[in-house]
This record gives C-alpha cells, structure tokens and sequence, in this order.
C-alpha cells in the first residue's frame, strides 16, 4: 500500500487537488487499484450543501490514476510533463456520499507512442457503480 505523501510526488496535481489517498494493489503493465475516502475534511467538501460527492471530483481521481499507472509503469514518477483529455467519457448507476472509500480499478491502459486510453471502474463496498473512459496525449514539456 503506497500513501498519499509518495503519491504527491507521482502527481502533479497538489493538494487540495489530489483524489486520490493510497494505492491499493499494483501489476506493472496490467493494473492499478487506488483508494479515495471522502470526508468533511476535504478542502474540496467543506461547503458542501448535499451529502452526495460531485462527479467531477469523482473523474478527477479516475483520471488521476490513470496518470499513476501511466507513470509506475514507465519508472517516470518525477516526469514532469502533463497530459492532455481529448475525450472523456463518464457513466455513474450510484451516488457516492460523503463518508464513503471508492475504489478506482484501472485496468485497460492502452499506450500508442503519446497517445493513449484507459477505462476506469469506480468501485464501491465491491458493486461496480461506474466507469470512466478516457483518451488523452501525453506532452513532455511544461506548458
């Protein structure tokens, strides 16, 4: 299990940005299992009218996984690059409270010189409640 403090350093989103808290389970080249809880902590939550958590936040960390297994897999942790959405796609069967720990399941990262895709299933108490695909292009420089 990796904790936040060494994903802050994969990332390149800092906090209060980061949505993702540990990394669960890890298959160089297959998988990537990371943790959120959501809590009244949550800088992002703080004001919050409803209980349910935004879905924004929820692809924010789907996406932010798939940068963690991009870079876990390519030893490239302290890259600096950035990488650009050219589609996403987002599709949610259940709400997610505050309160709540999903789990994000990447498992399908395709790689195609710098383009790339990935399919995220968000995970909660062990029922599939969405998935999140996404088609991106890696830039190797700062913007």
């Amino acid at each position: 299990m990796v904790i936040l403090k060494t994903i802050l350093n994969i990332l390149p989103q800092k906090e209060p940005f980061v949505f993702v808290d540990e990394i669960v389970d890890y298959q160089r080249r297959d998988f990537l299992i990371t943790m959120k809880r959501f809590t009244t902590n949550d800088s992002m939550l703080r004001n919050q009218i409803n209980k349910y958590i935004p879905k924004t936040l929820i692809i924010e960390g789907a996406t932010q996984s798939i940068i963690i297994l991009k870079r876990l897999n390519d030893d490239c942790i302290n890259f600096h690059g950035f990488m650009l959405i050219g589609k996403l796609k987002a599709e949610f069967f259940k709400e997610v409270s505050i309160g709540d720990s999903i789990y994000y399941h990447v498992g399908k990262l395709r790689l195609y010189n710098d383009l790339g895709s990935a399919v995220v299933n968000v995970i909660l108490e062990k029922e599939n409640i969405g998935e999140v695909s996404v088609f991106f292009k890696i830039m190797n420089s700062e913007l």
